[in-house]
């Protein structure tokens, strides 16, 4: 069995709590709660300290993770049109 680390394991609890719902964690009201802060799964106390170069690379990382998602929208897109016409109707094939 693959143990969670405690920051996953409060985001699930959050999640226990709000019935499954990432808009009810998101929006969640129990601020005397101890786990409130750590509700995303993140733990905002720590800051990170970044390099020049680790934010160029960072940077480059988005910016291909943005290129691959755009690139597989188009392609989901073009494959759910591959059989329609310029018209948009569907051609009929023949067997």
């Amino acid at each position: 069995m693959k143990e969670t680390s405690p920051l996953k394991a409060i985001r699930q609890h959050c999640l226990d709590c709000s019935c499954g719902s990432y808009t009810e964690v998101k929006l969640c009201t129990v601020l005397q709660c101890a786990l409130h802060a750590f509700r995303f799964g993140t733990n905002p106390h720590l800051k990170r300290e970044l390099t020049d170069e680790q934010r160029a690379e960072l940077a480059e990382r988005a910016a291909n993770a943005r290129l691959e998602k755009e690139n597989r929208k188009k392609e989901t897109s073009s494959e759910s049109h591959a059989g329609e016409n310029e018209g948009g109707e569907l051609q009929s094939i023949a067997a």
